[in-house]
């Protein structure tokens, strides 16, 4: 299958074949910008391959581009409990439970529901910034807390990571952003969001690669206020969030002819659009 481009149609012309759920969970998608920065994983973001990244980039003085963001855990907790909706080790069962629905209309968004709530995440690159924007939206009564929690690589697409004693556990904070350098040998990483920060730097211990984290952003996630969080190289500009996350709706990004290697392969199934026609079953895949 042809590999997905923001055209404003994508949800028109999605095929018709059905995919069993494990082939849903693990098709994979991608965006990217003109300047070598992309995003790609699986639809339950544990990335099957060494090159995917949500947030993947190129560097002035490294030959190959850098996974620097791999993929994140969101969790949703409510008054009747906690529930893992994007966990690093998946459950392919217990991710069904909740996701009902993967599209391109036009970012990549994930759209889960539960016994009174509906959550929607979705994300974005900046177009020429080094930069992602993540989005979380939730509908339903009561309180309700999201937790977004950063996984980062911080390596050459052509590797993978294991826990080191070189990492630097070391956060720098200031209101409403965060900047770690984990790797002395790559740039920081900038981090702005709204809500809170909870430092708490760690590995995360996963086949094939380790992670590193710096700590869990979390927010009030209240109907109509939106939880955004961004991640840049080096540095963000000072645009808003809510400015940084309509260029990204804005910046027209797709599958760029020169970064090929973040396609489907033979044989890999690619996710325009997964929705279940039963809230309670993904399976209706395609």
């Amino acid at each position: 299958m042809a590999a997905a481009t923001r055209e404003g149609r994508d949800s028109e012309h999605v095929g018709s074949e059905a995919l069993a759920l494990a082939d849903a969970l693990r098709a994979t998608w991608a965006i990217a910008d003109d300047e070598g920065t992309s995003s790609s994983s699986t639809v339950a973001l544990i990335p099957a391959r060494a090159e995917h990244g949500l947030l993947v980039a190129a560097l002035p003085s490294i030959s190959e581009r850098c996974v620097f963001l791999s993929t994140i855990e969101l969790t949703l907790a409510t008054e009747a409990g906690t529930i893992a909706l994007l966990p690093l080790r998946a459950d392919r069962h217990a991710l069904a439970a909740h996701l009902v629905r993967f599209a391109r209309d036009p970012l990549p968004s994930w759209i889960f529901h539960g016994a009174g709530w509906e959550v929607r995440f979705s994300l974005g690159l900046v177009p020429g910034k080094r930069a992602l924007v993540m989005r979380c939206d939730r509908r339903g009564d009561g309180r309700a807390t999201v937790e977004i929690r950063p996984l980062l690589a911080m390596r050459a697409v052509s590797s993978t990571k294991r826990e080191h004693g070189g990492a630097v556990n070391f956060v720098k904070m200031r209101h409403e952003e965060v900047h770690v350098k984990p790797e002395p040998l790559l740039p920081a990483l900038a981090f702005r969001f709204s809500g809170r920060f909870v430092g708490s730097p760690e590995w995360r211990h996963h086949d094939p690669e380790d992670l590193w984290t710096p700590g869990t952003f979390r927010a009030s996630a209240n109907p109509g206020a939106p939880t955004l969080v961004a991640c840049g190289v080096e540095a963000l500009t000072d645009e808003p969030l809510e400015a940084l996350w309509q260029r990204a709706r804005e910046g027209g990004v797709s599958i760029r002819p020169g970064i090929t290697s973040i396609r489907p392969r033979a044989g890999e199934p690619e996710a325009l659009m997964c929705s279940a026609g039963n809230p309670k079953d993904v399976r209706n895949c395609r």
